[in-house]
């Protein structure tokens, strides 16, 4: 008869040694693909919440119109004031005041995360219902505001007239073209911006259009009447 014969103890301590190895393996495979998992899911969740965001704001943005309101030597200009981080303008589209012609407002603010800095986008909105804001001085206060996202390094640019001049300009024949520009006032310009661009980090920009009604055609044809 034969005789059965068991493990040593040296080849039950090799089978541990490589259990435990497979284990190991096993473990910092599943802490990096959790983590990579997790990393994905938070781009992803990002992404979605900018995406969202901006859909919201081209609906505010479409809403938005030439505005009027008086100047400090009480002659009328229009209302559309951007900077690289904020942007004043009026719509017919608010989104915290559905069906209400609101003031909005978009401030970009700088915070502190992780030792690094974060920019937040603010929607800041104030119904104007039955009382008309006739004075860049008497502006309201926000109403209601919302955060939009928050990224790195956010900012606006404006895609349109560099000045009223250039318009004159290039109805003259002399060639004049829109630019980009990190500022826009309508109240020098006498038009809204064909296009707003929001940027951040180091991801392509987004392009917003807006509506246009050709309102500076009035006051050019007003100059030239009276320049005649």
């Amino acid at each position: 008869m034969h005789k059965q014969r068991g493990f040593t103890l040296v080849e039950i301590l090799i089978a541990m040694l490589i259990l435990s190895a497979v284990m190991y393996i096993g473990s910092m495979s599943f802490s990096v693909f959790s983590q990579k998992w997790q990393q994905g899911q938070q781009r992803f969740d990002g992404a979605a919440e900018r995406a969202k965001a901006l859909l919201l704001l081209r609906q505010a943005l479409q809403g938005s119109s030439n505005y009027i309101i008086q100047n400090e030597k009480m002659q009328p200009e229009y209302l559309f004031e951007g900077s690289a981080k904020s942007l004043l303008f009026v719509t017919s589209q608010g989104l915290l005041t559905p069906g209400q012609l609101s003031l909005v407002r978009l401030q970009i603010t700088a915070t502190e995360q992780n030792d690094n800095t974060t920019d937040q986008l603010w929607y800041q909105e104030t119904p104007l219902g039955n009382t008309p804001l006739l004075s860049l001085t008497e502006l309201p206060p926000p109403a209601q505001q919302m955060l939009l996202f928050s990224a790195e390094n956010i900012r606006f640019n404006y895609f349109g007239w560099a000045s009223r001049q250039d318009i004159e300009l290039f109805f003259d024949g002399e060639g004049t073209t829109p630019k980009w520009q990190g500022s826009y006032g309508s109240a020098v310009i006498g038009q809204l911006p064909f296009t707003l661009n929001i940027s951040w980090a180091n991801d392509e920009p987004v392009l917003l259009s807006l509506p246009q009604d050709e309102g500076y055609l009035l006051l050019f044809s007003n100059e030239k009447f009276h320049g005649e």
